[in-house]
């Protein structure tokens, strides 16, 4: 048992490198179970649930971000297309520090001038150029794609045989990746 607060300037010297090697062995290890006053902001591994808790001066909680953030992408008409009359199924994002995951189901009507891309709104800011999965349903099945920034604010979804878009209503994408935020 490791004792944080230890040693002091009134401690035997007897006793002070017994107190740091105790705080050596459980830094080492990640592991303050049997200690006390632990510093707020500690990170140790839970094997028993294979994550990283930080303490937060009285208990241990998930150092990592577990929310999922729900939005709404907006789509914007590429070459006189645009993609209408959505309905979202999914499109959630999580941030882990620099990177977000995020993850779109969308059904929409294609109109206009038929064009190749269909634009939507970055859920985030990113810093690069990202090239991302992507499939989609042009009124038939499932087929691979591809999701490239066009703007640190925007993606576009591309048909890879590069053809244009159908102009109809049912047109599915999906969109699955991460990318680097600003």
């Amino acid at each position: 048992m490791t004792d944080f607060n230890t040693p002091t300037n009134s401690s035997l010297y007897t006793a002070v490198l017994t107190a740091l090697n105790g705080k050596i062995s459980s830094c080492a290890k990640m592991d303050f179970s049997s200690d006390t006053n632990i510093p707020t902001g500690t990170v140790r591994y839970d094997s028993t649930n294979k994550i990283l808790d930080s303490w937060n001066g009285s208990s241990w909680v998930n150092a990592l971000p577990t929310a999922v953030t729900s939005f709404t992408p907006t789509y914007t008409a590429v070459g006189g297309m645009t993609f209408t009359s959505t309905s979202l199924s999914y499109a959630n994002y999580i941030r882990m520090g620099k990177l977000c995951f995020f993850h779109i189901v969308d059904t929409g009507t294609t109109s206009g001038s038929a064009s190749n891309e269909i634009e939507f709104a970055s859920p985030l800011t990113q810093v690069s150029q990202q090239v991302l999965t992507a499939w989609y349903a042009d009124g038939g099945s499932a087929a691979p794609g591809a999701c490239i920034s066009s703007s640190t604010t925007k993606f576009r979804v591309r048909k890879a045989d590069g053809s244009n878009f159908a102009l109809s209503t049912g047109r599915i994408i999906w969109v699955s990746g991460f990318f680097i935020t600003a």
